[in-house]
């Protein structure tokens, strides 16, 4: 028994001596001077800016950990990075090499300040112009402090409680990240390792998920929110400036973004459960991305609007100048009565109905003048039991023709096709009510001018009250006793000009002739007039068409 006992006292003597050792070494190894001696001039040389570290701490487990470590901006004025705790985790067994090799990386509430000028620079620019420059390639993940005998060798890194501002002097558009945290664990350059993302701005989470493999430059992202309310990532008065008229007008190539050359294949998703915009609300939208031979591809859009659904494809070729984008677009079952007083104000109340639209499109360009003669765009739509109130186009109409009741429209159907070149759009479209039939076919300019054929039918109890002078005289009835009038619009979409379309009522009245003199023959010929009736309809076909 007493052997035992004194077995345990010399193997936990041993024990002791060898932390004692270990603690020594580490102590004898890795002091603060020699910290700050790598550390210190590293930064500097790298950053070429003051870097100051108030305290070093050395713990046998805790590691190596750095206080209030901060770069100070070019202006000597505010700090660029003020990181409040910087941990780094050793290895042990290299100590009795005498090496020191940290692997293990974590910062605590570090605080990033980025200052966008009135000329567009920012106080990082060199940094990131020194970050592109070419540099040998290495051959491992370690990184050696030269004459110190202190290797990197990281496999994670862990920031917390990061806070990151970004400044825009003279302007209100600052951004401000809170509760940063990024975590980036197994790192290798042979494959690939996971790393996670989180910050909170303008009150709003945002969780990233993803890996990335640098020997085959391939990643995925992954984007989750809750609830994205893109009301405060807009500013009013972006909604309500104008555009300038030299940007308006430039349409000069050379000012065209590209192209680009994205060495990196990226693909992820996007979920976001609830999406608001002015007072539009938008639930589970979820997307699909793919980025890959400087190409992005939205594979799939979808989510839910106004009691309906909508779909989005696009694909952007990012290797063109001014980039080359196409895709196509759908609504489904889009109840306009709730959504139209939202998106467009000023028309409140006026459109009513359940849309279905589907179109696609194609183009190249950022700048408006050349976007507009790029895009080429065919699509069509429906409005089921839908209303329209106050529109131009149904004042304009109802003046003309002289009845007020026509400036409200309860329809059973409203529906068109239009094809889009070149900045005009050839539109076919028809409404179907119990006060009028409209039939239009013509263009309409992207940047205003109208050219339509309207043909006007008004129901028979429409037509009784009109004045002698008002255009609806002129108008013919057909079997049903509506009454038929076609009409030219001029004009733009906000302001049309509405007249009696001459070539229109030429041709109503050969019809008309044409039908007359069918009659009369009619009760000419009697029995006989069938058959007789045939013979000349071929004759009066080419007379009246003449």
């Amino acid at each position: 028994m007493v052997r035992w006992k004194k077995m345990v006292l010399i193997v936990g003597g041993v024990i002791l001596l060898l932390l004692v050792g270990l603690v020594a070494l580490v102590h004898l190894l890795v002091t603060p001077e020699r910290i700050k001696g790598w550390a210190l001039p590293v930064l500097q040389e790298e950053l070429h800016r003051e870097v100051t570290l108030a305290d070093v701490d050395i713990g046998l487990f805790s590691g190596i950990a750095l206080h209030d470590l901060r770069v100070r901006d070019q202006d000597g004025q505010n700090d660029l990075l003020r990181i409040e705790s910087l941990t780094l985790n050793y290895r042990f067994w290299p100590l009795f090499s005498g090496r020191l090799v940290i692997d293990a990386v974590l910062l605590q509430r570090p605080m990033f300040r980025l200052v966008q000028h009135a000329d567009g620079s920012m106080n990082i620019d060199d940094l990131l112009a020194g970050s592109t420059e070419t540099s040998e390639p290495k051959g491992s993940s370690a990184g050696s402090a030269g004459g110190h005998g202190i290797d990197l060798l990281v496999s994670k890194v862990l920031l917390e409680g990061g806070d990151m501002q970004f400044l825009r002097p003279g302007t209100a558009q600052d951004f401000h990240l809170q509760n940063l945290r990024i975590l980036v664990q197994n790192i290798t350059l042979q494959g690939a390792f996971p790393l996670e993302m989180s910050f909170l701005l303008e009150e709003t989470e945002f969780n990233f998920e993803g890996e990335f493999d640098p020997s085959a430059s391939r990643g995925r992202l992954d984007l989750q929110v809750a609830r994205l309310d893109l009301n405060r990532f807009i500013p009013a008065s972006a909604e309500k400036e104008p555009t300038s008229k030299a940007s308006a007008k430039s349409g000069d190539p050379a000012a065209e973004p590209g192209p680009l050359d994205v060495p990196i294949t990226f693909d992820g998703t996007l979920k976001i459960d609830e999406l608001l915009y002015d007072e539009v609300v938008v639930n589970a939208v979820q997307a699909e991305y793919r980025l890959a031979d400087n190409r992005f591809q939205l594979l799939e859009l979808t989510g839910q609007i106004a009691d309906g659904t909508f779909r989005a494809k696009a694909d952007v070729d990012l290797a063109r100048k001014g980039f080359a984008y196409a895709g196509d677009f759908s609504l489904e079952g889009v109840d306009l009565q709730s959504l139209v007083p939202i998106l467009l104000p000023r028309a409140d109340r006026s459109t009513h109905g359940l849309m279905q639209l589907q179109f696609n499109f194609a183009g190249a360009g950022t700048d408006p003048v050349r976007m507009v003669k790029q895009l080429k765009s065919t699509g069509r739509f429906s409005l089921d039991k839908g209303k329209l109130m106050g529109s131009p186009l149904l004042v304009g109409l109802a003046t003309f023709l002289g009845n007020p009741e026509l400036k409200i429209l309860s329809f059973q159907s409203l529906s068109g096709e239009y094809d889009l070149k070149q900045g005009v759009a050839r539109i076919k479209a028809a409404l179907d009510s119990s006060k009028t039939r409209l039939s239009s076919s013509g263009t309409v300019e992207l940047d205003g001018p109208l050219d339509l054929q309207l043909e006007t039918r008004l129901a028979p109890d429409m037509l009784r009250g009109f004045s002698a002078d008002s255009p609806v005289s002129r108008a013919f009835t057909d079997a049903d006793g509506w009454g038929v009038l076609p009409l030219k619009i001029s004009g733009t979409i906000s302001d049309p000009k509405f007249r009696l379309s001459s070539a229109g009522l030429k041709s109503q009245a050969k019809e008309q002739v044409k039908q007359k003199v069918q009659e009369k023959l009619q009760e000419k010929l009697g029995e006989q007039g069938g058959a007789a009736g045939k013979l000349l309809d071929q004759p009066l076909k080419k007379l009246f068409g003449q």
